[in-house]
């Protein structure tokens, strides 16, 4: 395959986060949430929003290594909304490889306690957020020490 095709499918897959309207059945819709989903949050990423379930957060933020989130909630916001960089996922199962995106965020300090004391720990160097994009709605959300193996989205 010459260079030039390569960049071009690299291309496509970097453009894949910004156009998910295809064969999505809640396409066209005023609104792309379920009726009896209930609503955590709502973010914002390139004018596509995208929902945090209720159910997802609880049940996310139950995980001790989740401990550090409860006190900086506002970094899941920021990490979708100016990301640093964005991955493919690089999951087993093709359906989840395709539609979902992994968004990166160095953060150097985090909130540590109800009165606002800072702490900074190598294992918490990134906040990665898992988006699927075909259904607008956040996977998951977790601290981590490095950014995972997969195809560089953005930038690129």
């Amino acid at each position: 395959m010459s260079k030039n095709k390569k960049n071009e499918q690299k291309k496509e897959r970097g453009a894949r986060h910004l156009n998910i309207q295809v064969n999505n059945p809640l396409a066209g819709t005023d609104n792309p949430v379920p009726p009896n989903a209930r609503i955590h949050d709502k973010y914002i990423y390139c004018g596509t929003e995208y929902y945090l379930y209720q159910s997802t957060y609880e049940l996310k933020m139950e995980k001790e290594e989740r401990w550090i989130l409860e006190f900086n909630e506002d970094k899941i916001r920021e990490t979708i909304e100016h990301p640093d960089c964005i991955y493919e996922s690089n999951a087993p199962n093709p359906n989840f490889r395709e539609n979902c995106n992994l968004f990166y965020k160095e953060w150097n300090n985090w909130i540590s306690n109800e009165n606002g004391d800072t702490i900074s720990i190598r294992e918490l160097k990134y906040l990665v957020i898992v988006i699927d994009i075909f259904n607008h709605r956040i996977i998951t959300f977790y601290p981590s020490d490095k950014i995972k193996k997969g195809e560089k989205l953005w930038p690129i």
